[in-house]
C-alpha cells in the first residue's frame, strides 16, 4: 500500500520513538505531592477594621464574596457596610454591587437595592426579574445553575416569637418563581442553598418548633422530595439541627448535623444510592462538594482517596491560618477565609492547584508510566508542542532522547 508523505513522516517518527523507548525499562512514579498556591486577598476597603470573605468560586478561577467595613459611630456603636466583590486568580478584582450569584457560563443574579426583587442578567445580553411572593418584604437568591435555575428564599417578617419567616423558591424562565412550601412540593421548606445542573436542589425546612432546621433534597424533574433530616437524627431526639448546603452534578449532598445541647456537630455526605455517611471528626462543616467528590469545610479537605487533610499543610501559608473553606470548583480551586497571625479580622483566600513540574508527566496524574509514553507518542505524531522537548520547533529524535531522559529521572 502506498503512503502519503504525511503518513510516511508519521510512520518514521513512530518507528524512531518506539525503537528508542524499547531501550528504556520499567516505569517511574512521580514523587511530588498534590499541593496548592495560596493567594491571600486583602479587603478592598482601606480600613483597619475591614474584612473579606469568599463564598463561591467558578471553574475559571473567578471568586465571589464580600468585603466589609466596620465604622464606629459617635454613639460608640458600629455601622457595618457590606460590598459584593469578585476576584480572579490572575490577581484582578473589582467591587460588584448587589451581586447575589453567578455561574460558569457568565450569568449573574443581582439583588435590588432594597431586596424587593432580583434580576437575572444573561451572559449574552438581556435579563429577567424575579419578584418576592405577595406580602413578603425581601428576596435572596443564593445560587444559579448552568441551566439557569435560580434558588433562594422569599422573606417576610414574623412575630417576635417566630422570628424571620422564609419560603424556599426556585425560578426558571419557563416556570417563573415557584414556592416549594405553599405548593406542597416540600412542606415547610424555608431556604434553598444550592441547585445542580439537573434541577436537584438542597436546603432547609422547619419542624414546627425550630425555624428552618431540617435538611431536605428535592428533584425538580422527578418532583421528588426526600427528608434528609430523618436520616441524620435518631427518632424522637430533640434539639437537633441539620442543614444541606451543596449538591454536585452526581447528586451527592453535603452539609452539617448538630445534635444540640452539647452533642456533637458532624459534617455529612448523602446520596440516594449510599444514604448518609458522617465525615471523619474533627470535620464539623461541609460547605461544598465538586463533581469529583472532593468536599471542603472549615480548614479541611476530604475525599475518599486522600481522607481528611488539613488545608494549612498543603500550601506555604506563612503567618496566615486557613479557618473556613467555603467552596471548591471542578478545577480544584478552593476559596474561603482565614486570619493573619495576631489578627481577629477575616481575610479571603484562594488556593489554586499547582501544575505538575515534571515534563515527562504528560497526562499530569502525578505518576510516570506507559500512559505518559502513549500520550507522548500521540503528541509526537501530531506535532503537538507538548512533545517538543527541545523547544526548537521541530519534532525529531532529539525530542525522543529528551523525553527519555526526563522519564528516566522521575519527578522531583
Amino acid at each position: 500500500m502506498f503512503q502519503t508523505p504525511t503518513q510516511t513522516r508519521s510512520s518514521l517518527k513512530l518507528v524512531a520513538i518506539v525503537g528508542a523507548l524499547a531501550l528504556s525499562a520499567g516505569s517511574v512514579h512521580a514523587q511530588g505531592s498534590f499541593e496548592y498556591n495560596l493567594h491571600v486577598v486583602e479587603p478592598f476597603y482601606d480600613s483597619s477594621t475591614s474584612e473579606s470573605i469568599f463564598v463561591r468560586v467558578l471553574d475559571n478561577g473567578t471568586a465571589w464574596g464580600t468585603s466589609t467595613v466596620l465604622t464606629q459611630l459617635p454613639s460608640g456603636n458600629f455601622s457595618v457596610t457590606n460590598q459584593s466583590v469578585t476576584w480572579s486568580s490572575n490577581g484582578t478584582g473589582e467591587t460588584a454591587e448587589h451581586l447575589n450569584a453567578l455561574n460558569n457560563r457568565g450569568d449573574r443574579v443581582m439583588e435590588s437595592p432594597h431586596l424587593q426583587w432580583a434580576t437575572v442578567e444573561y451572559a449574552e445580553g438581556g435579563s429577567d426579574q424575579i419578584d418576592v411572593f405577595v406580602g413578603d418584604v425581601a428576596l435572596r437568591a443564593w445560587d444559579i445553575s448552568e441551566s439557569r435555575m435560580v434558588v433562594g428564599a422569599s422573606i417576610r417578617q414574623g412575630s417576635i416569637s417566630q422570628g424571620v419567616l422564609r419560603d424556599a423558591f426556585f425560578w426558571t424562565e419557563g416556570t417563573g418563581i415557584v414556592n416549594l412550601k405553599s405548593t406542597g412540593l416540600v412542606p415547610d421548606a424555608g431556604q434553598v442553598w444550592s441547585v445542580n445542573d439537573f434541577g436537584e436542589m438542597v436546603g432547609i425546612a422547619g419542624n414546627g418548633r425550630f425555624d428552618n432546621n431540617q435538611a431536605f433534597y428535592f428533584d425538580f424533574d422527578a418532583s421528588q422530595h426526600i427528608d434528609l433530616h430523618s436520616q441524620l437524627v435518631p427518632v424522637g431526639q430533640v434539639g437537633v439541627r441539620s442543614d444541606a448546603y451543596d449538591i454536585n452534578n452526581n447528586g451527592i449532598v453535603v452539609g452539617s448535623r448538630d445534635s444540640g445541647f452539647g452533642g456533637d456537630i458532624r459534617a455529612f455526605a448523602w446520596s440516594q444510592g449510599d444514604g448518609v455517611a458522617l465525615l471523619p471528626s474533627p470535620m464539623t462543616q461541609a460547605w461544598a462538594i465538586n463533581d469529583a467528590g472532593v468536599i471542603v469545610g472549615g480548614n479541611w479537605r476530604y475525599s475518599d482517596e486522600d481522607g481528611l487533610v488539613d488545608l494549612n499543610t498543603l500550601a506555604d501559608v506563612g503567618d496566615f491560618q486557613i479557618v473556613d473553606a467555603r467552596d471548591i470548583s471542578n478545577t480544584g480551586i478552593i476559596v474561603g477565609w482565614g486570619r493573619r497571625s495576631g489578627s481577629a479580622l477575616a481575610t479571603a483566600f484562594m488556593l489554586t492547584p499547582t501544575q505538575s513540574t515534571c515534563a515527562a508527566d504528560i497526562n499530569e496524574d502525578q505518576s510516570l508510566n506507559f500512559l505518559d509514553v502513549s500520550a507522548f507518542l500521540t503528541a509526537f505524531s501530531n506535532d503537538d508542542p507538548v512533545a517538543d522537548f527541545t523547544d526548537d520547533g521541530s519534532f525529531n529524535f532529539l525530542d525522543v532522547s529528551a523525553f527519555l531522559a526526563e522519564y528516566g529521572a522521575g519527578c522531583p
